[in-house]
């Protein structure tokens, strides 16, 4: 069996397009799909792929970040009118606090609202695709022996450093987690009487007049 891995890449979009991102499948022709699609064939199959999912777009990775960022962006600012504030009397520090409490709840509610939203737009994405290939699999005038598959992997995304101080100051000791996040990828599976034997080979012909 020869299995062809079809990646999701997130499309470069102007502006701060996290919550409605471009996604497409790209990948190009390899001698693997040999005997099954040609070059025009499969960018054909591609670009019907992409139009399709259109209609079901996945939240980005960014939205995360971009919420991150809102939340310290104010929790500086509040900081900073805070230590202005500081040189008046007749300040409270009252309303400083509360903001600053606000803008804690509001992070973790909106990352547990992103996170809601993402996982349903992954399964409306999963479930779409899955129809789509089930059509494309049972096609009688394509090769039968081709699966088309949706795979959700999971994919180091970075390390989280943390640092623990002994309690009497001597020892630092440093730990870094890995955090994964998952991809989508297509799997085509081609299965053939040679596939054994052709999968990500090369073959040659030369004539015999330019062998010495």
């Amino acid at each position: 069996m020869k299995v062809v891995i079809i990646p999701l890449k997130e499309l470069d979009a102007p502006g701060c397009n996290y919550f409605q991102p471009s996604h497409a499948f790209n990948a190009e022709w390899c001698l693997d799909l040999h005997g099954f699609l040609n070059r025009d064939e499969f960018n054909t199959r591609l670009n019907e792929i992409n139009d399709y999912i259109k209609k079901y777009p996945l939240l980005s990775e960014k939205a995360k970040n971009f919420l991150k960022s809102v939340c310290i962006g104010v929790a500086v600012l509040v900081g900073l009118f805070f230590i202005l504030a500081l040189r008046s009397v007749d300040y409270q520090v009252t309303p400083s606090i509360i903001v600053e409490v606000c803008n804690f709840i509001g992070y973790w509610v909106g990352k547990y609202w992103i996170e809601r939203i993402a996982k349903r737009r992954a399964k409306e994405f999963t479930a779409a695709l899955n129809s789509l290939f089930a059509r494309y699999n049972i096609k009688q005038k394509e090769n039968p022996t081709a699966n088309w598959r949706l795979v959700w992997r999971s994919r180091l995304k970075h390390f989280s450093i943390s640092m623990q101080t002994s309690k009497d100051g001597r020892s630092i000791k440093g730990r870094a987690t890995p955090k994964y996040a998952e991809h989508a990828e297509i799997a085509l599976e081609i299965h053939d009487a040679l596939s054994d034997l052709t999968a990500n080979t090369v073959r040659v012909n030369i004539a015999a007049d330019a062998i010495s």
